[in-house]
């Protein structure tokens, strides 16, 4: 399947299957890597795609042309509200009955959407996550390790994998794909100003099964300088934050588990 045409006057006529968001400042130095992120949504294989960019106090004049001009991009302009508001209330704006996360200065490989949207519908999982690589300065990539094996894992169980604060998280979110509705039903990435795409993935892989697959489907950009939007408190909230996604999840479990005892047996198999 060819790429669809990237111009506003030369819409695609197929239907948008799954939903990128975006959150975004349009800070000058990111811009370049919202450009790439673009070209590699363009050169997606056998998907149709909407894109939509949720400004965090941008100003929408200086979001590239290029980017402008494609009629799969919606833009909601926002205040300064922070990631979780800004990719919550993007979820208003989907047309597709997918959605998946991607940060502005990253990027997906040609398969990530079409691969993981693939999955989602043949293997009658809730979500599906892939692999992430860690993509460097100099276009090196290698894995970024995680604890979570491929395969299925019942509602609960990829957060049992992390036995401390301390550990990375099991599942980066920007892995995920999974139905609008169901980002929607368990409250998207929260409130939090920090570690929401915690939240996420706690809510979306804590109340129902789903699928790891060994694919690769996002590259994330490792600066050498670090993360960077990286707050000054950052080290000060992490390792809450974390303890309170490891919390969440085990409530999430324990609750369910009330109401279907199966759920509870088939949780404590898994883990």
């Amino acid at each position: 399947m060819n790429s669809p045409p990237t111009t506003g006057d030369s819409v695609p006529s197929t239907a948008p299957q799954t939903a990128v968001i975006t959150p975004t400042r349009l800070l000058p130095e990111r811009l370049p890597y919202l450009i790439a992120l673009h070209e590699s949504l363009v050169r997606q294989q056998a998907s149709a795609w909407q894109w939509i960019l949720s400004l965090d106090g941008g100003d929408p004049k200086d979001i590239p042309s290029q980017i402008a001009q494609d009629g799969r991009v919606k833009v909601l302009a926002l205040p300064k509200c922070g990631a979780a508001m800004t990719r919550n209330l993007a979820l208003n704006l989907v047309d597709a009955p997918t959605v998946a996360f991607c940060d502005d200065d990253d990027v997906l490989p040609r398969a990530s959407l079409s691969t993981r949207l693939r999955c989602l519908r043949t293997s009658g999982a809730a979500w599906v996550a892939g692999q992430i690589h860690n993509l460097y300065a100099d276009g090196r990539s290698e894995l970024r390790p995680s604890p979570v094996p491929p395969g299925r894992h019942e509602a609960g169980a990829v957060w049992t994998y992390v036995h401390s604060p301390k550990e990375p998280v099991p599942l980066g979110h920007t892995a995920l794909l999974v139905e609008t509705d169901y980002a929607v039903a368990v409250g998207g990435h929260g409130g939090f100003t920090q570690g929401e795409d915690y939240m996420y993935t706690a809510s979306i892989t804590g109340r129902a099964a789903g699928l790891v697959i060994p694919d690769v489907v996002y590259f994330y950009r490792d600066h050498a300088d670090g993360q960077m939007t990286k707050e000054t408190f950052y080290d000060v909230m992490e390792q809450r934050v974390r303890h309170f996604a490891m919390s969440q999840n085990a409530a999430i479990v324990r609750r369910a588990g009330r109401e279907d005892p199966w759920m509870s047996r088939a949780t404590s198999s898994a883990a």
